[in-house]
């Protein structure tokens, strides 16, 4: 399994225009079968409780807003690759009809 780090790495996706990208993952988004999505929803939740419990235990503020930052960037560079490797193979169906 290819991971892809961003849209423009999905198969057919290279040559279109950035909306069109959008609007083929938001099609294969729809595709996604409902273990998938309770699959990347889990996912999600215990990235935020990792989160959440690492940041429950600092008192010092500065330490708590800099661990914020650095979850805010870090989330959707763990998600997103994640995400599209899941749909790449709805968007593969669509283009060969």
């Amino acid at each position: 399994m290819k991971l892809y780090l961003t849209a423009r790495q999905l198969p057919g996706l290279q040559d279109l225009p950035l909306q069109e990208r959008l609007a083929a993952i938001a099609t294969a988004q729809q595709k996604l079968t409902l273990p998938e999505k309770l699959f990347l929803n889990l996912l999600k939740l215990f990235i935020f409780t990792c989160i959440f419990v690492l940041l429950t235990g600092q008192f010092a503020l500065v330490t708590v807003i800099v661990g914020v930052i650095v979850a805010l960037l870090l989330f959707p560079l763990i998600l997103r690759p994640i995400h599209l490797t899941i749909i790449s193979k709805y968007l593969k169906e669509s283009s060969n009809k």
